[in-house]
């Protein structure tokens, strides 16, 4: 299921919906890709960090590390960063469309 917001468009006060990000794979416990209406980001959470004995609050959030519109990118960056990598995970990326659909070629769903 994919959830929508609505975002003010600048062009008067219009809305249109805004697509949020899915994980299309996970990679290992560090490393996840998703699917933003753009591009595939490969991301990596964050280790937790101590600071006397309180962790840090941006401990565990998950941070873009590669931001790619072709495939060949995409697997790439992952087969470089994120190893080692589940080799379902891999298969789900070695199936996906040799670009990323971009919304204004009517692909995806940002209308």
């Amino acid at each position: 299921m994919t959830r929508t917001a609505k975002k003010p468009n600048r062009t008067g006060g219009a809305h249109r919906p805004v697509r949020s990000p899915r994980v299309i794979a996970v990679l290992n416990d560090r490393w996840r890709v998703i699917d933003d209406p753009l591009q595939w980001i490969l991301q990596r959470r964050r280790r937790n960090k101590t600071v006397g004995n309180r962790a840090k609050a941006s401990a565990g959030e998950w941070e873009g590390s590669a931001f790619c519109v072709t495939k060949t990118a995409l697997i790439r960056n992952v087969q470089a960063r994120s190893r080692p990598v589940d080799p379902a995970a891999l298969e789900i990326l070695e199936a996906l469309p040799e670009r990323h659909p971009h919304p204004s070629d009517g692909g995806g769903d940002g209308e």
